[in-house]
């Protein structure tokens, strides 16, 4: 026999769908702090997935972080029209990204206040040297 760690949020039917196939299972129900990082944890994981995924799999890609997104709305007492008003205001002061505008750099001066906002995330913003 041979174990394998997962260390992951899974989904409701997978104890039974292990016992239907005699595959043992070692696994504990989360408190809602942990459920709440796994989910953010999950939603990571399954990103990751659409952007590797194939033309004929990028569907159900989809469909596995929209069941993410109603699990963390559902986990955090938003309902999908809350999310639904935030998306359209955010449009509507934002923009979507039906432009297809890809950044490659944005230069600041050194009294703008954005300056402090992209030194605060150097992984996300990294600055030219």
């Amino acid at each position: 026999m041979t174990t394998f760690f997962c260390h992951k949020l899974a989904r409701d039917k997978i104890i039974e769908d292990c016992e239907q196939q005699n595959i043992g299972i070692d696994y504990h129900i989360m408190n809602e702090g942990d459920y709440h990082k796994a989910l953010a944890q999950k939603l990571q994981e399954e990103s990751l997935e659409v952007v590797s995924a194939q033309k004929d799999e990028l569907l159900e890609e989809l469909a596995d972080v929209q069941e993410v997104l109603d699990a963390l709305l559902k986990a955090h007492g938003f309902t999908s029209e809350q999310l639904h008003q935030v998306q359209l205001e955010k449009r509507e002061k934002k923009g979507g990204f039906d432009k297809k505008i890809y950044v490659n750099a944005i230069t600041v001066a050194d009294d703008s206040p954005w300056k402090e906002h992209f030194l605060k995330q150097p992984d996300k913003y990294r600055q030219e040297k």
